[in-house]
């Protein structure tokens, strides 16, 4: 160990040298790395607004929304469904583990 030390010490250009370029190396490699520094953690969501002029909530949720609702739910990888149904509109949004188009 005392001959590294003295080495270093009687070659202190060189040792001085590689740690610039193990410097410059290692801050290269930090720029290149494809980081993501925020990821999404949001699930893909998918949403489904429909509207049924002169409905009644009631008729809408029995006739649009429930529908729509059972069918979604048979669908793979769906973790919820909510919903709400208002005046002619009946508007679903389902977070999916994939998304689909």
């Amino acid at each position: 160990m005392k001959r590294l030390v003295q080495w270093s010490i009687d070659h202190h250009w060189m040792v001085m040298t590689l740690s610039v370029l193990l410097l410059a190396g290692g801050l290269w490699a930090a720029r290149e790395m494809p980081v993501d520094v925020f990821p999404d953690l949001t699930a893909p969501t998918v949403t489904i607004l429909t509207e049924g002029h002169g409905m009644a909530p009631e008729e809408m949720e029995s006739l649009v929304t429930f529908p729509i609702e059972s069918a979604i739910n048979g669908a793979s990888d769906v973790r919820r469904v909510r919903s709400a149904t208002a005046l002619g509109l009946s508007p679903g949004r389902e977070p999916t583990t994939r998304c689909c188009v």
